[in-house]
């Protein structure tokens, strides 16, 4: 599990003669004697005179080498930026340096690499000291733990003179004395749910979700229903403290069309089951083409969890009831197409209570008026410019309802390119 570290949770912990342990609901860890601990964000700042330990628990790499770039997990570490400060960007960090054949492993199977400048690397931007010896300057640990997490030790100076030598009395001390430390760290779980409200809701209700650890720094929470992959799920709302956070149920979903003998289940085309009632199946485009289109939610317990975007931290889940939609005289049980629409592209809509003529079609803050049917159960509109709120941030996605003096129908989920 990943463990995030917040600011104001973690006071600056110092220890001169003994042994000093940060204890708190993220972590928990034995302070060297020496070493002082305090957080910025959600990392973990141990330092002891110029040399810098850094727990980051919850660390996202752009590139796809496990524990990415040095440079990127370096990222403002003097001693790294003196070594390579005229090697271009980004660097993959071993330009100018060469791991430890040995690394030090402590008992979580946490592997500390030191690195080292080579002087065998010249002509590629890289400094070395004036002597021309071989000088530390940083060491690498993935974590343990079962998320994606960092720790990383420097030594902070822009001269590159000053970097200690290989191998010195020095080195091996502080080696010895973070070994010692991260014997000692245990991560406890603070992103949870503690309960839902309420635990049966209907499409579109809210919901609110009660636990902790939803107000991480630079990660947005994000809520996750493990059935229902295809439905589009609005960013949630956290409270401050990071308590609760508030949602709302998804209207519908996306399937797709597929070939003969076939029809789509949780967005997969398998063998049609025995008693298929196959009236509402996503039907392909006019060329054969595969078709893309909107049901509503169905309904059933689902299960919740409660991510960290972009990381790879999630609650246990709980189980959530979907009820049916209010049931009226006006719904809506098919759309197509239901995503890449261009304005004036032709809609088709299937359900029931349609009106040989004065059904209107709202698509956000459009309405397309007097929309006839000649069976009650099909019409087909043509899609209006995009207007009103977008149900995500920078994309362009609205609900479709159909109303008539019958009534106003459940909603459909449609995005434009």
């Amino acid at each position: 599990m990943s463990i995030v570290l917040f600011a104001a949770a973690l006071a600056a912990v110092a220890g001169t003669d003994q042994n000093r342990q940060v204890d708190n609901q993220f972590v928990t860890m034995t302070i060297s004697p020496g070493w002082v601990a305090a957080s910025r964000d959600q990392v973990l700042v141990v330092s002891h005179e110029k040399y810098v330990l850094r727990i980051n628990p919850i660390f996202m790499h752009a590139s796809g080498v496990e524990g990415g770039r040095f440079s990127e997990i370096t990222d403002g570490m003097a001693g790294i930026g003196a070594v390579m400060r005229e090697v271009d960007q980004p660097a993959g960090g071993f330009e100018c340096s060469e791991a430890s054949s040995s690394p030090r492993t402590t008992s979580a199977e946490t592997k500390l690499n030191s690195l080292y400048t080579d002087s065998s690397k010249t002509g590629n931007g890289c400094t070395f000291p004036d002597d021309g010896k071989s000088a530390w300057f940083g060491a690498t640990a993935p974590c343990a733990n079962e998320g994606e997490c960092t720790i990383t030790l420097d030594y902070d100076t822009d001269n590159v003179n000053a970097l200690p030598k290989k191998d010195s009395r020095e080195i091996q001390d502080v080696l010895s004395a973070v070994e010692t430390m991260l014997n000692t760290v245990r991560f406890n779980k603070f992103l949870l749910i503690s309960k839902i409200s309420p635990q049966s809701v209907a499409p579109g209700a809210t919901v609110t979700v009660y636990g902790a650890g939803f107000n991480v720094p630079k990660f947005p929470v994000g809520v996750a229903l493990k059935e229902l992959t295809e439905a589009l799920l609005q960013p949630p709302a956290a409270a401050e403290g990071g308590k609760s956070l508030t949602f709302k149920i998804p209207v519908s979903l996306q399937t797709i069309s597929c070939p003969s003998g076939k029809v789509d289940v949780n967005g997969w085309c398998v063998p049609i089951p025995e008693n298929h009632v196959d009236i509402n199946d996503c039907p392909p485009k006019v060329d054969g083409s595969t078709n893309f289109c909107g049901v509503p939610v169905p309904p059933n317990t689902y299960h919740l969890s409660v991510a960290l975007a972009y990381g790879s931290l999630y609650t246990d889940e709980v189980p959530l009831t979907i009820t049916p939609s209010a049931a009226g005289s006006v719904s809506v049980s098919l759309l197509y197409p239901d995503s890449l629409i261009s304005p004036g592209q032709p809609i088709t809509v299937r359900g029931k209570g349609f009106r040989p003529t004065g059904n209107n079609v709202e698509v956000g803050s459009a309405v397309v008026e007097n929309v006839p049917s000649a069976d009650g159960k099909i019409l087909v509109f043509k899609a209006p410019a995009p207007s009103g709120p977008t149900l995500l941030p920078h994309f362009p996605a609205f609900e479709v309802f159909v109303s008539n003096p019958n009534g106003k129908s459940n909603s459909i989920v449609i995005s434009y390119r």
